[in-house]
């Protein structure tokens, strides 16, 4: 069973402009992404800037891991998002991560692997 990530939209279309988002491949794992996620990606892509190229390379990465949420998580999703400073994606991603209690990585962990094998690629 491969090591469950979840992430929200910034998480992704973030390691995507950085060009680190094959790291996540490399490390074994796999994205989750909640509907909300999903969608925000798809309309980001639709511009014709950077954030779109980004948000495109992101789909096309977690287009077979795209899950719903269930009841349980819904409900949590619906309380978080009521929550200042947290848009729905977010709140879904969070509740998609307790819904996935094996999700083991958060993106902080992640940011650290990927700072760390770039420096080692570019130093090391």
């Amino acid at each position: 069973m491969s090591t469950k990530l979840v992430c929200d939209t910034s998480a992704l279309i973030s390691l995507s402009l950085a060009e680190t988002l094959h790291l996540v491949d490399k490390l074994g794992l796999e994205v989750l992404v909640p509907p909300t996620v999903f969608s925000e990606l798809k309309e980001a892509s639709a511009y014709d800037d950077d954030v779109a190229i980004s948000a495109q390379r992101a789909l096309s990465f977690i287009k077979e891991c795209m899950l719903g949420l269930d009841e349980r998580s819904r409900e949590l999703a619906d309380r978080l998002s009521k929550m200042p400073k947290l848009d729905r994606g977010e709140a879904e991603a969070l509740a998609l991560a307790q819904q996935w209690k094996q999700t083991v990585w958060s993106l902080m962990i992640l940011t650290r692997w990927v700072l760390f094998l770039e420096w080692q690629r570019l130093w090391g």
